[in-house]
């Protein structure tokens, strides 16, 4: 019988010590370093990263631009501070909000979701951008999958399993026991993310 490599980390497992199995499944949904990742340099920095990179794109000459948007009541609920599961389920339900209603060229903004926007995001974004910078926007949309995920694993069932890795994959240790601190992170790797695909995108537009 062939296992997959998920398995590996369990090799050599006693399976007649429960502590043992317990302290490896930790070390396995969590991440063994993170990164010091920075908190936005103001309580405004995530909408100024959704902003940015919106003018940016509005600059592109070859496309027709809608209006401009408003998130007000998304961004507001991003000010408010997270001190409790309650509180990060809501913060992270309202960025996702965000990232589904932001604005891409040639996406039809009837009945917006999180998904196909993130996918015609960086269909342009490399559309635009040199191939050297291609790898990084992949990871950067990544990171914006992963968020995305940890709402939809609060939410729907089935989805749930696929939780942890995203919470690894943001460098978030699972389960959570402190979630300012998570939302932090969470915040700051958004920033970060949408900041890469706006000056990949900008450098070949201004």
């Amino acid at each position: 019988m062939e296992l997959g490599a998920q398995f590996r980390h369990f090799r050599g497992l006693d399976p007649t010590d429960p502590l043992n199995y317990l302290d490896r499944v930790w070390q396995f949904m969590s991440p063994a370093e993170t990164e010091d990742i920075p908190e936005p340099s103001s309580s405004l920095g995530i909408h100024e990263a959704f902003d940015y990179l919106e003018t940016v794109v509005r600059h592109d000459p070859t496309i027709s631009h809608p209006p401009l948007r408003t998130l007000a009541t998304s961004f507001a609920r991003l000010a408010y501070t997270c001190d409790t599961g309650l509180e990060f389920d809501d913060h992270v339900s309202a960025l996702v909000d965000a990232l589904a209603t932001m604005y891409v060229p040639g996406l039809n903004d009837a009945r917006r979701t999180v998904g196909p926007t993130l996918k015609a995001l960086r269909k342009y974004a490399i559309s635009k951008a040199d191939p050297p910078e291609h790898a990084a926007i992949e990871d950067a949309v990544l990171v914006l999958e992963a968020a995305a995920q940890i709402r939809h694993g609060g939410e729907h069932s089935d989805a749930a399993g696929r939780t942890p890795q995203a919470f690894q994959h943001l460098g978030i240790r699972w389960p959570l026991d402190v979630w300012n601190v998570a939302w932090a992170v969470v915040l700051a790797r958004t920033v970060r993310s949408l900041n890469v695909i706006r000056e990949a995108i900008r450098r070949n537009l201004l």
